[in-house]
């Protein structure tokens, strides 16, 4: 970790301290002065939440570098925008809870027929695939016990 050993008890390990902050929800506190008019507050919320998500204590909850650099490119973004939203607008959904709702949502109903033809996918190009023909369920066999 960053380490300033001559600083103040509390301010030696700067990520320590910068959470507190964070946690305070007043990392604006510690902004060096010469960048404090230059910074839009929802992109040093954006900031501090993602580096909150690098520094969790277990490596499973960390970012990949990927949604790291996202994060990183969005809250510049909203830096260089003078729009200002809200808290919660700024804030990351969980897409794949996103995605498995869109999703359920056109799972076909219980209540409907459908022949084995019908039952297709989209794939991005366009064209359909066959679920049954496809091989995505392959191993789901009703008569094996597993």
């Amino acid at each position: 970790p960053a380490i300033r050993s001559l600083l103040l008890r509390d301010q030696v390990n700067l990520a320590d301290w910068g959470m507190s902050w964070q946690k305070k929800g007043q990392l604006e506190k510690i902004v060096d002065p010469f960048l404090e008019d230059k910074i839009n507050p929802n992109s040093l919320r954006k900031f501090g939440e993602t580096v909150k998500k690098c520094l969790m204590d277990c490596g499973i909850g960390r970012p990949g570098m990927i949604d790291v650099l996202w994060d990183l490119e969005y809250a510049l973004q909203l830096n260089q925008t003078t729009v200002l939203r809200e808290p919660y607008e700024d804030r990351t959904i969980d897409a794949s809870l996103e995605l498995s709702l869109h999703v359920v949502n056109r799972l076909p109903s219980n209540s409907i027929t459908m022949d084995e033809d019908e039952w297709t996918l989209g794939a991005i190009d366009g064209s359909d695939t066959n679920f049954l023909n496809a091989g995505v369920f392959s191993q789901l066999k009703v008569d094996d016990a597993r």
